[in-house]
């Protein structure tokens, strides 16, 4: 995930499945007060969610994290 800045960090992320769709959320956290400086770096969290292995072959599945959605074809 996308850490905007200084103060923000990584809370988590989940996974949800319901037949071809794959639903996944990341959170981040921010401090509540607004007068609080932070610096202006932008950083990065790596996190890796089990999507499980029971794909259908040949079946086109959606993915959607946030606000991007993919699909692919499972093999």
């Amino acid at each position: 995930s996308g850490l905007p800045s200084g103060c923000a960090e990584f809370a988590d992320a989940t996974a949800t499945r319901t037949s071809d769709e794959i639903t996944i959320t990341v959170r981040n956290t921010m401090p509540a007060d607004p007068q609080i400086a932070c610096t202006q770096i932008y950083g990065t969290h790596e996190e890796t969610l089990e999507l499980g292995s029971d794909f259908t072959p040949a079946l086109t599945y959606t993915v959607r994290v946030n606000d991007r959605t993919l699909t692919f074809i499972a093999q």
